[in-house]
């Protein structure tokens, strides 16, 4: 099977399936554990000429919140992703388009401490289509792009248009790395207003895989989709794996 990295993960965007903790303190609140695990994996790839890749893979995971401020650690929210990317590469940039399916549910200690009932509750569900770009005009830089359509929803709404965009600087010494990269996501139904996050940390380029030690800063809508009408500025650190 094809090696994964024809198309990376956007390093700033906390939605990728990864394998990672994040320790969260939010700005005049208290604090919350976020935990990601999920993977991709390449299926097969077509080599065209000049250097030019064709690849089509698998994506998919699962990130959780829990708020570990109560001594029950109380489970809040996941939400539950696959996708099935088909890349375009070459030296310079690359193009990804998707299908890209989330699946979000709330936890059961979110909703015994909010006294939630039934009646209250949603589903929440999103299959979108997805086109995304990027283009690296030097050594460790990386700019990208991208335009989303959720052609099922659920709750409801006719604003189905989300974009993303960000940039990731990175300089590598030999297995090792410093980086910094932030990330902008915007919805029309929140009137396009945008949500940030922003990473800097240090990376090991390992044989099995690589390692990540990072700083956050996020603000705006919660990337989570049973609480994306919730708004938050929080710090947070953490470690993510690359398999």
């Amino acid at each position: 099977m094809p090696q994964k990295e024809q198309f990376a993960a956007f390093s700033a965007d906390p939605t990728q399936p990864a394998f990672g903790v994040r320790l969260t303190g939010i700005v005049g609140g208290s604090q919350r554990t976020e935990i990601n695990m999920g993977d991709e994996v390449g299926l097969v790839r077509w080599d065209l000429n000049g250097g030019r890749k064709l690849q089509f893979g698998i994506m998919g995971g699962v990130a959780a919140r829990f708020d570990t401020s109560r001594v029950t650690n109380d489970f809040q929210v996941a939400d539950f992703s696959v996708a099935f990317p088909l890349d375009y590469a070459t030296d310079k940039w690359g193009l990804r388009a998707m299908y890209w399916h989330t699946s979000s549910h709330v936890g059961d200690d979110y909703i015994m401490s909010n006294n939630l009932s039934p009646a209250f509750l949603e589903k929440h569900v999103t299959d979108d289509l997805r086109l995304t770009g990027d283009y690296r005009p030097v050594e460790g830089v990386r700019l990208y792009g991208g335009l989303y359509y959720a052609f099922n929803i659920i709750p409801h709404t006719s604003d189905r248009w989300h974009g993303q965009a960000g940039a990731e600087a990175e300089l590598r010494r030999d297995s090792h790395a410093w980086f910094l990269c932030g990330d902008l996501r915007a919805h029309a139904r929140y009137g396009w207003q945008p949500s940030f996050n922003s990473r800097a940390g240090w990376k090991y380029y390992g044989g099995a895989g690589n390692l990540s030690l990072f700083g956050e800063f996020f603000t705006g809508h919660l990337p989570y989709l049973a609480f994306e009408t919730e708004k938050e500025t929080h710090w947070s650190f953490g470690f993510s794996v690359e398999m």
